[in-house]
């Protein structure tokens, strides 16, 4: 069972009590909203708001029907000769149904009602239930809690009612079925209140004990509870559970990882996608420009095999890895240079790659012979011509080790 807060307003202010799920007093306050709001910030159990018992009239009523719907739409006028009211201005909560099949109906202006729950929207405990002071007491056995000037009484049979403590030995006379005892709870501070209706119970044959307490009649009214049986809360201002902060926390934390994953996920998607048709569009290259080097050849299932074979026909394999070593080290930065490849030459004998290429100015050419042996290549200028604005030349390349 969780933790029970109990709240009822008191003038200008509130009062509150906390018990343990055994029932043990745990923290008491009174104040304003703000400060039971700090003092509450992580209660998390369940949320009494205690109503003065006084302007809920309870009642009974005789209605057959059994569907919620059709209750609420026969009790207003099934009681309407009880109130003073206009049943309009009224509402009309449902309580249980006794055994004689007559149904227990609470009834307050819905002026009242209205303001009761905007001062519970104000509250960081959320509210679920809202009970008529009256409704706290233990309806088990004949008892009463003395509050100041009223009185709290509860009788097994009867209705529980909220009335002036010196009307109580003639509210209980006039019951059909008068207790034989009454056990009557008043705080300490209030004990002097109660001597003359305590004299009147015995004197008309109740048996009246007075227990006199320490504690205040707050924490005396709610000790007696038991089970709610009257909750205002209901029908339209019936009031849904929050969801747990932590829960929410979690769940947002989930969603984050989600959408994480899921970006990641469609990231590596795109990726992929881009990677594999940049890889077909170089496989398409690489397959058009092999057609056109060799037209006749068909048989071009394993490109990489093809391309080895034509140019392992000059000489050995070792022959064609070295002149490809020798491309791929010495064309590199070509374009970075300003050089435009125009044609390329391989001296398997010699072991020598001559590259002819075209540039705007001649200096190009030897910057970048001079870049090719700070590689660690032996590069030599060749024949350079002026053609118009542009120059051609050679650049003679091979392994600085290799045989002039």
């Amino acid at each position: 069972m969780p933790d029970l807060l109990f709240v009822r307003p008191s003038v200008d202010e509130l009062e509150w009590l906390q018990y343990d799920s055994g029932g043990s007093l745990l923290a008491s306050g009174r104040g304003a909203v703000d400060a039971l709001n700090e003092a509450m910030a992580d209660f998390g159990g369940r949320c009494v708001f205690v109503v003065p018992g006084e302007k809920v009239l309870i009642t009974r009523a005789s209605v057959p029907a059994r569907n919620a719907r059709q209750l609420a739409q026969a009790i207003p006028y099934a009681i309407e000769e009880q109130i003073a009211l206009d049943v309009e201005d009224c509402f009309f909560a449902l309580g249980e149904r006794g055994d004689d099949g007559a149904i227990e109906v609470g009834v307050v202006t819905r002026e009242l009602l209205e303001g009761w729950i905007s001062d519970i929207s104000q509250l960081v405990p959320q509210v679920m239930e809202m009970v008529p002071a009256s409704c706290l007491l233990d309806r088990s056995r004949p008892c009463a809690v003395v509050d100041g000037t009223r009185v709290h009484v509860s009788v097994p049979g009867s209705l529980t009612q909220t009335l002036p403590v010196s009307d109580l030995s003639l509210t209980l006379g006039l019951l059909a079925e008068q207790p034989a005892s009454l056990q009557v709870s008043v705080a300490a501070c209030d004990e002097d209140s109660v001597r003359l209706a305590v004299d009147e119970l015995n004197a008309s044959g109740i048996e009246t004990q007075v227990q006199v307490s320490d504690h205040d009649a707050f924490v005396l009214l709610c000790a007696g509870y038991r089970q709610n049986r009257m909750n205002l809360l209901q029908g339209r201002f019936r009031v849904e559970p929050r969801r747990q902060r932590n829960n929410n926390v979690w769940r947002s934390v989930a969603l984050l990882c989600g959408g994480a994953i899921l970006l990641h996920v469609l990231l590596q998607a795109g990726q992929a996608w881009y990677l594999a048709a940049e890889a077909s569009r170089y496989e398409q290259e690489a397959r058009d420009l092999y057609q056109a080097i060799f037209p006749n050849d068909r048989n071009i299932r394993d490109l990489r095999r093809r391309w080895n074979a034509h140019l392992g026909k000059s000489g050995s394999g070792e022959s064609a890895g070295a002149f490809l070593a020798l491309l791929d080290q010495s064309s590199r930065g070509l374009t970075a240079a300003g050089l435009t490849l125009t044609n390329i030459n391989f001296n398997e004998s010699r072991g020598d790659l001559v590259l002819q290429v075209d540039a705007a100015q001649s200096d190009a050419l030897v910057k970048y012979a001079q870049q090719l042996n700070s590689q660690g290549l032996k590069a030599e200028i060749g024949t350079i011509t002026q053609e118009g604005t542009a120059v051609r030349g050679s650049i003679r390349v091979r392994e600085a080790g290799a045989r002039s």
